[in-house]
């Protein structure tokens, strides 16, 4: 069922800016492996931009005066469009879309719906079948997240999307092309209160619908504590429970919640825990200094997280502990699924997908051959899987 790949050999979902930090150099390693691994992405990302624009010429940059929001138009300050706020484009055949990349992909009680470059944003009722949707963006999204009907995407220059029909028609609820990177996921707490949270440690918060968001920082939420940068010499160390004073925040990759309450993940092992419903947050020690791609929070109320190198750790008890899980690859794990009973399934590079059976800390190994780099999975009918990445959106079937 798969078509050669025509966008990317990394998800854009992990595309962040490469950056320089005072931190130690196993850290510093960690972010130059995870810079190669995006290198592709970013590529991608200005390719999608630029594509949209006449031959020879290039996408303008905002005005640094311009509002937040940009005009319906979908037209930027100087007549250029604005892939942001341009409706995405739609083929004559969803075929055509359907070959391309998708960064996230869920399940509701009606539909399997995926997000992904160019403003894509595919829906299936039967997982055969699939349309697409009109979207009022050409950004790349990264994440969709649904509650009820409503559903949220996110993705790059901060575009907050919101359908209020199960997917069938889309509204842009916010922009900022002057963003220092993207949102990579999104979490509604009841049909009022958000979280969309992203590069740099940044976290958009909401009170009413998604109609407004006040920009703030994950450091901004954490209590103060006297800086202190400790040197780490392997992946075995415990991350530092605090940011030192001269370290950028780290990139926030995603959001979970239990009954326990909220917890992130991001780069260099960063894990941060709310039991107050996201007023305050407090840093995690965790036995890993790499990036972290995803969390999953099972039936059982335990958390997994998953990252580069085929790192994944579970805790049963909201972050106080954690176990890694055995696995035989070193592919990154780049996406993952809770499925009843305390069963989880992830996917990532390379066509790897992951079967963990509960109360057990060994996962079993499958390699899809027409996987290629997948971001993405839910469940399909009978002991199939729906996967979703750089080769677009197929079925399959561990055996």
């Amino acid at each position: 069922m798969r078509e050669p790949n025509v966008s990317s050999n990394a998800p854009t979902a992990l595309v962040k800016a490469p950056r320089q930090t005072s931190l130690a150099k196993m850290v510093h390693q960690t972010r130059l492996a995870r810079a190669v691994l995006l290198a592709f992405g970013l590529v991608l990302a200005a390719s999608n931009v630029n594509s949209q624009l006449p031959p020879g010429e290039t996408a303008a940059v905002a005005d640094p005066a311009s509002p937040p929001l940009a005009p319906a138009s979908g037209e930027s300050a100087n007549n250029q469009p604005d892939p942001a706020t341009t409706d995405a484009e739609v083929p004559a055949r969803v075929t055509v879309v359907l070959q391309s990349l998708f960064t996230d992909m869920i399940s509701t009680e009606t539909a399997t719906i995926a997000v992904g470059e160019r403003g894509h944003i595919v829906k299936s009722t039967d997982q055969k079948t699939w349309t697409q949707l009109p979207v009022p963006t050409r950004s790349l999204l990264t994440n969709v997240y649904a509650r009820g009907v409503n559903l949220w995407a996110v993705g790059h220059e901060e575009v907050i999307l919101h359908s209020p029909d199960g997917g069938a028609s889309w509204n842009r609820k916010n922009v900022n092309p002057e963003a220092l990177g993207p949102l990579l996921d999104v979490l509604f707490l009841d049909e009022q209160r958000g979280f969309a949270i992203g590069a740099e440690g940044r976290m958009l918060s909401t009170t009413d619908a998604g109609e407004t968001w006040l920009a703030g920082n994950i450091t901004d939420l954490l209590p103060e504590v006297a800086p202190a940068i400790a040197a780490v010499t392997d992946d075995s160390a415990l991350a530092s429970d605090d940011i030192g004073v001269d370290e950028t925040p780290p990139h926030l990759n995603a959001i979970a919640r239990t009954d326990a309450g909220l917890m992130i993940v991001g780069e260099t092992g960063s894990a941060f825990s709310s039991t107050d419903e996201g007023k305050n947050w407090k840093r995690l020690k965790f036995p890993y200094n790499g990036p972290l791609f995803g969390l999953v929070a099972l039936d059982n109320q335990s958390l997994i997280a998953f990252g580069l190198n085929g790192n994944l750790f579970q805790t049963d008890d909201f972050g106080a502990s954690w176990v890694k899980l055995e696995t035989d690859t070193e592919a990154a794990i780049l996406g993952g699924l809770a499925v009843t009973g305390g069963r989880a399934v992830f996917v990532g590079a390379r066509g790897i997908v992951l079967t963990k059976a509960p109360d057990s800390n060994k996962l079993r190994t499958f390699v899809y051959g027409d996987g290629g780099v997948m971001t993405a999975v839910v469940q399909g009918a009978d002991s199939a899987f729906i996967v979703a990445g750089e080769n677009g959106i197929s079925n399959f079937i561990p055996k």
